[in-house]
């Protein structure tokens, strides 16, 4: 009876602990440690383009956040209240090996940063990124959505490739249990330099946390 009841709670703790993810048939998740996960994240140099801070930008780029088109467009996502994106954080990937377009500029709204794409003439494309993301140095775009509340797990991957923007992958968290971690000294999301993603959850009751792997299958 002892023996039943104890393999009884430890069923329970597994499904308590359980988490259920959706994901595009491109990925290939693997489970890893923490040490592993925080291994990982010292060898993450020069994974990504550098981002460049609004507040340092090029001359040439000192008014992108002030055009018309671009707070319409705020507009239409957030609404009136975020229009006045001055407010808020941005800068800007370079993009040095694509034909069309030439940067990718973040602008730091509330919860969510938007990503916005511009060509040579620093014209905006209508293509529009939500989530906070890293630019890597095959541009691929990998993102991660941030919550206020109902906090779930929601990863995304894009590629720029010969002046087009495809979505190559998603992965999402269905039980809604879990959440990103939260930890000021590692994220809860990267890159290595090797094609590797890497992400942490945490359930949002027992606060147990897991450790992940992706690769993704190429066929861009």
């Amino acid at each position: 009876m002892k023996i039943f009841l104890i393999l009884m709670l430890s069923t329970i703790c597994e499904i308590l602990y359980a988490q259920s993810f959706s994901m595009t048939d491109n990925i290939v998740l693997s489970r890893i440690t923490k040490s592993a996960y925080n291994k990982f994240y010292k060898k993450t140099k020069k994974a990504c383009r550098v981002f460049i801070d609004g507040k340092k930008q090029s001359p040439q780029m000192d008014y992108l956040i002030s055009p018309v088109i671009i707070k319409e467009r705020i507009n239409e996502t957030w609404g009136e209240d975020f229009a006045n994106c001055d407010e808020f954080g941005w800068g800007y990937y370079e993009i040095s090996d694509d034909f069309k377009y030439k940067y990718m500029v973040i602008v730091e709204q509330p919860i969510n940063p938007i990503a916005y794409l511009l060509d040579e003439k620093m014209q905006v494309d209508s293509t529009i990124i939500i989530g906070n993301g890293v630019l890597t140095m095959d541009d691929i775009y990998f993102t991660e959505l941030l919550y206020d509340s109902d906090e779930s797990v929601s990863l995304n991957w894009y590629v720029i490739n010969n002046g087009q923007v495809k979505h190559l992958a998603k992965l999402e968290e269905k039980t809604l249990c879990f959440r990103s971690v939260s930890d000021s000294r590692i994220p809860s999301s990267y890159t290595d330099n090797k094609g590797r993603f890497y992400f942490a959850i945490e359930n949002k009751n027992t606060r147990k946390k897991m450790y992940y792997c992706i690769q993704l299958k190429r066929d861009y």
